[in-house]
């Protein structure tokens, strides 16, 4: 959700309204997976000032608020709900800040838009207390980001996940093409799958 009003402060000035009274979760099954997402009930938004010091106030002000009210304390819940440590969702935050970034510069064709979302994406990466998320990092930063050859495009890199999401943990499930635990070995057997069910279809 940071990630959503984060695009939308950086294209519209206007942060969105995604509190748990304004958002509804929602569950939609495909074949043999679940599809997870939020819907906003009413498009409530304010304006974010322009100008780059009152901007940068008022938006740590916000993150400051919204993790410790909201996001910090859902993530815990969700992970003492699933059995695991609150750090396995956490992880997960850098890959999508990042994956968010590289999109927008390589397929919006927007320089301001991607110039303003790197600026503002800072104010996560490199102003919020590690204190705001209860751990010792903040999970917005992203150490080292490794790449992998897009099997489709090889000309293309894809963003490797800064951590196993873990879906090959459930029934019948594997390993993310971009998973950091899957071995060379096994995203080369991946790939040629990849390729031959390309080649049918």
């Amino acid at each position: 959700m940071s990630i959503v009003q984060l695009l939308f402060v950086s294209m519209y000035n206007r942060l969105l309204d995604m509190y748990p009274d304004n958002i509804n979760y929602q569950v939609e099954m495909h074949d043999d997976h679940a599809h997870l997402g939020y819907k906003i009930k009413e498009l409530r938004s304010v304006a974010v000032p322009t100008e780059p010091d009152e901007r940068k106030a008022f938006l740590l002000q916000h993150w400051e608020e919204y993790f410790t009210n909201f996001v910090t304390p859902a993530v815990e819940l969700i992970a003492l709900a699933g059995d695991l440590k609150p750090d396995a969702i956490w992880q997960q935050f850098s890959g999508h800040l990042k994956m968010t970034q590289d999109f927008i510069a390589e397929h919006m064709n927007m320089p301001q838009l991607t110039e303003q979302f790197l600026a503002d994406g800072k104010l996560l990466t490199e102003f919020l207390d590690p204190a705001l998320f209860n751990r010792r990092r903040n999970p917005y930063v992203l150490q080292n980001p490794r790449y992998v050859e897009n099997p489709y495009k090889p000309e293309e890199k894809w963003l490797m996940h800064s951590s196993c999401c873990m879906y090959d943990r459930r029934e019948n499930g594997t390993k993310c093409y971009t998973c950091p635990r899957m071995t060379s070995d096994e995203r080369e057997e991946r790939k040629s799958e990849i390729l031959a069910t390309a080649a049918v279809h």
